[in-house]
């Protein structure tokens, strides 16, 4: 099959469509004929940049993974071609989401890639593929938050990042449970922290958000930006 892999540290012109290996199944997985695939920070963030440090590091992924056989992409939605004996929530046929396994080849840019059974679940009928393939990562760390918050209604909730990946996810589950909502954004991003109905919306560039008038229940920070003496 054709996969799209790393082939040197570099740009994305080190990127290659590659001849590899179809994988197969084993007996918890599930073998996807992919239909999207979403690149997430941890993919983007291992190409070069002018930051010493993330080049450092970056440098360190290639070595360990090997130039030729870094694959990319981790989250991706398709149809289900084959199953593991150990399958039962999802079946031939199926259009399914979530994130590629851990095993080689587990980068989702590929025509198949697997995916663990704890890893992969059946797609709402409302998604297209490409949707589907952009939910995974960043709405699991929302709904990790979200939790160890324990964000109730009537609670008031700041998220500070609110219209990144993460932070709309984060925004969107804070107010789906009926907490009242300040999200915290730049200035071109107002308007779609309007969109997504949040009650009190903070332009970072303005206005400094600890000068705010409320006191919150919870304050999610979902980017780190900010020290913790900030938000206290």
């Amino acid at each position: 099959m054709k996969a799209m892999m790393y082939t040197e540290t570099g740009g994305l012109d080190v990127l290659k469509t590659q001849d590899i290996k179809k994988p197969v199944p084993g007996d918890n997985q599930v073998l996807i004929q992919v239909k999207a695939g979403a690149l997430n920070v941890a993919d983007y963030q291992r190409f070069e940049s002018g930051n010493d440090k993330v080049s450092v590091k970056n440098r360190m992924m290639n070595f360990f993974m090997g130039f030729n056989r870094a694959p990319i992409g981790a989250e991706i939605a398709g149809v289900v071609v084959e199953i593991g004996k150990n399958i039962s929530h999802v079946k031939v046929g199926d259009s399914v989401f979530g994130k590629v396994a851990g095993t080689f080849p587990k980068g989702g840019f590929a025509e198949y890639a697997l995916m663990d059974k704890e890893r992969v679940g059946v797609m709402p009928d409302n998604y297209t593929y490409e949707q589907a393939a952009s939910v995974s990562i960043s709405f699991e760390t929302a709904l990790g938050a979200i939790r160890k918050g324990n964000v109730k209604a009537g609670m008031d909730v700041m998220v500070y990042g609110a219209s990144g990946g993460v932070g709309l996810f984060t925004a969107q589950l804070a107010k789906a449970v009926g907490a009242n909502v300040t999200g915290v954004c730049s200035t071109r991003n107002v308007d779609i922290l309007k969109e997504i109905g949040i009650d009190t919306i903070i332009d970072y560039k303005t206005s400094d958000f600890t000068r705010c008038d409320k006191k919150f229940d919870v304050i999610i920070g979902v980017n780190g930006y900010n020290p913790m003496k900030k938000y206290k």
